[in-house]
C-alpha cells in the first residue's frame, strides 16, 4: 500500500501524535486548563498547546451499551440526552468522538436515535470555543466464511456542509453484501474512498488489534491512507506487547501474537508505519472516563480504564475537526 499522505484535516494529526494511557490506577483524570493538561507528563516545546479527547466511545445506543435515560437504566451511566456535554464538561475533553456499533451483534437499533446523536454531536463543534467533535461510527468487516476479519472506527473529518447529508442508513451497506463480506481488501477501501467522495475526509482505524478472534486486526489488509494508526490502548488492556517480558496491562482475552502493534510495526514483518491512538473504548456512555471502571465490562477479570489520546499542536493554528 501506499505510504501515508499529509494530514487531512486539523485533528486529523492525532494519528501521527502519542496516546497517553492513562488506566484506572493512573495519575487521576486531567485537570485544570483543558489545553495544558498535565504538560509535565509529556517534553514538548513549551510554545506547543496540548488536547485531550476520546476517539472511542459507545453509549446504551448501542446493543452492548448502557445508558441512564436508554432501556433498563443503570444508575452508574452517563445519559445519552447528555453525553457529549458531559464529555466536554464533566471530563473535560478537548475532542470527541462517539463511535456506536454499526453492524455486527450489537449495531444500533434505533436509527433514528443514531441520526439525533449525530445532529447533537456536529451541533456540539466549537473549535473557537475549545471543543471539536468529530462523527463517528464502529464498523466490522467479515470473511466470506462469515468469521468476522476485525474491528475499525470510521471516522469523519469532513466540513459541516459535506457532513449535513451523513446518516446511519447512508454509511453501511447491507450486510449480505460486498464488500463487507468479503476477502478483497481492496474492494474495502474502495467502500471507504466512495463515502470520502461524498462526505469528505475519512480515516477507517483499527482497535484493540490483539485480542483473540472475531477482534484481532488482520495487518495484511492496511492502506495507510485510510488506516495510518492504530488504537493500542483502551479498557481491554494492552495490544502493543501484552506478552512481552516488560509487558503490562495484558489484554483480558487470549492474545493474538502476530496481530500486536509490535508485529505491525516490525521490519521483518508487515513493516507498517503507524501512529498510536488511545481511547476507552466505554460502553457506559460515559466518554473520557478513564478512572472509572465501565460495568459492561465488569466481571472481566482484567478491566482497565481505557486511555486517551493527547495531541499537541500549536496555538497559532485553528484547532479543528
Amino acid at each position: 500500500m501506499a505510504p501515508p499522505s499529509p494530514p487531512l484535516r486539523h485533528v486529523a494529526p492525532v494519528v501521527a501524535l502519542a496516546a497517553l494511557c492513562l488506566a484506572c490506577d493512573g495519575g487521576g483524570a486531567p485537570g485544570g486548563d483543558p489545553h495544558h493538561r498535565d504538560a509535565a507528563m509529556i517534553h514538548g516545546p513549551d510554545h506547543y498547546a496540548w488536547y485531550w479527547g476520546d476517539l472511542h466511545a459507545h453509549t446504551g445506543l448501542s446493543a452492548d451499551g448502557v445508558a441512564s435515560d436508554v432501556g433498563e437504566g443503570c444508575k452508574d451511566c452517563g445519559a445519552v440526552a447528555t453525553v457529549v456535554e458531559d464529555a466536554r464538561d464533566t471530563y473535560h475533553l478537548d475532542f470527541l468522538a462517539l463511535t456506536e456499533h454499526g453492524n455486527g451483534h450489537h449495531r444500533v437499533t434505533d436509527l433514528a436515535a443514531w441520526d439525533q446523536q449525530l445532529a447533537d454531536l456536529l451541533a456540539a463543534d466549537d473549535p473557537a470555543g475549545g471543543f471539536v467533535t468529530v462523527p463517528g461510527i464502529e464498523v466490522w468487516t467479515w470473511h466470506e466464511g462469515g468469521n468476522i476479519r476485525d474491528h475499525r472506527n470510521l471516522y469523519f473529518f469532513g466540513e459541516e456542509a459535506e457532513l449535513d447529508g451523513l446518516a446511519y442508513s447512508q454509511v453501511l451497506p447491507p450486510d449480505d453484501q460486498a464488500p463487507m463480506t468479503g476477502d478483497d481488501c481492496e474492494a474495502l477501501y474502495d467502500w471507504v474512498a466512495d463515502l470520502e467522495s461524498l462526505y469528505g475526509p475519512v480515516l477507517w482505524l483499527p482497535h484493540h488489534p490483539a485480542l483473540e478472534p472475531p477482534a484481532s486486526t488482520e495487518w495484511d489488509c492496511i492502506d495507510l491512507h485510510y488506516s495510518p494508526a492504530v488504537e493500542n490502548y483502551s479498557q481491554h488492556g494492552n495490544s502493543q506487547t501484552p506478552s512481552a517480558e516488560d509487558g503490562w496491562d495484558p489484554v483480558w482475552s487470549n492474545e493474538v501474537p502476530g496481530a500486536t502493534v509490535d508485529a505491525a510495526l516490525a521490519r521483518q514483518g508487515f513493516a507498517l508505519e503507524l501512529g498510536i491512538l488511545g481511547g476507552t473504548d466505554s460502553h457506559n456512555t460515559r466518554p473520557g472516563s478513564i478512572n472509572e471502571q465501565d460495568p459492561q465490562f465488569a466481571h472481566y477479570d482484567l478491566s482497565y480504564g481505557g486511555s486517551l489520546t493527547a495531541v499537541q499542536w500549536s496555538p497559532e493554528e485553528p484547532f479543528d475537526r
